[in-house]
């Protein structure tokens, strides 16, 4: 099952693909643990340590990857800190409340975006590069 999510369009493009490399990758570490379960060491397929050498292929790639994501979530930071400084600039003087729900409602909707675009695949690539 796991050797079946690995296609050649996971292979050109390990990004894009992230979840079949994710499920590929749990499935792998469920089938070894039932043969250490079961205290079968020495025996367990050719194919086990083949596979395992497959979805390490992926690594540099997948690394590259968190680290573009990375950036990505830098460069909407950057944003956000220029947006809520244009906000407070506009304010001085003023003494408002309506700057603050501006800044908390831009900060809901960043934190919202940069989990979509970027937190969510950070956090599968961490979880399959610490396996």
């Amino acid at each position: 099952m796991a050797q079946r999510a690995v296609t050649f369009e996971v292979l050109d493009t390990p990004g894009q693909q992230l979840q079949k490399i994710f499920q590929a990758h749990h499935l792998f570490i469920e089938a070894r643990q039932v043969y250490r379960k079961a205290d079968v060491f020495g025996l367990a397929p050719e194919s086990f340590s083949d596979f395992e050498d497959k979805l390490a292929t992926f690594n540099p790639r997948l690394a590259e990857y968190a680290l573009d994501l990375m950036r990505e979530l830098m460069d909407r930071t950057l944003v956000l800190r220029k947006k809520v400084q244009k906000i407070r600039n506009a304010e001085s003087g003023v003494g408002n409340v309506s700057g603050d729900e501006s800044i908390r409602r831009l900060s809901r909707l960043y934190n919202e975006e940069v989990y979509k675009c970027c937190l969510k695949d950070i956090y599968t690539v961490i979880e399959i590069l610490h396996e």
